[in-house]
């Protein structure tokens, strides 16, 4: 994993950035944008600087909430409707496709 960039913090997290964190899956899953990327059949929700995002696995993680995982991979940008009725303003939301992970 040591060609991924070591991260702590949400903000350091970029569109298009290959990064590195240490993660605990979610036990209560919030509502979120879904873009599953090719080739990635299986989304896990997982908490990062008190702040849930949207993982998404080639496999399904042998692991149960709220376990730690180590998580390496491609910060994605996904964007869509508002979830505000009759609001026209774009909804952003920062996700991880991820390429590597190890249970801790």
């Amino acid at each position: 994993m040591t060609d991924y960039e070591p991260v702590t913090e949400y903000a350091e997290l970029l569109a298009g950035r290959r990064v590195r964190f240490q993660a605990t899956l979610s036990e209560i899953p919030w509502q979120h944008l879904i873009s599953l990327p090719e080739d990635y059949s299986h989304v896990a929700y997982v908490d990062f600087d008190g702040i849930q995002i949207v993982a998404y696995f080639r496999e399904r993680p042998n692991a149960r909430p709220p376990q730690s995982l180590m998580l390496a991979g491609e910060v994605l940008e996904v964007r869509g409707q508002s979830k505000r009725p009759g609001s026209a303003d774009v909804h952003v939301e920062l996700q991880i496709k991820v390429e590597h992970f190890q249970a801790s």
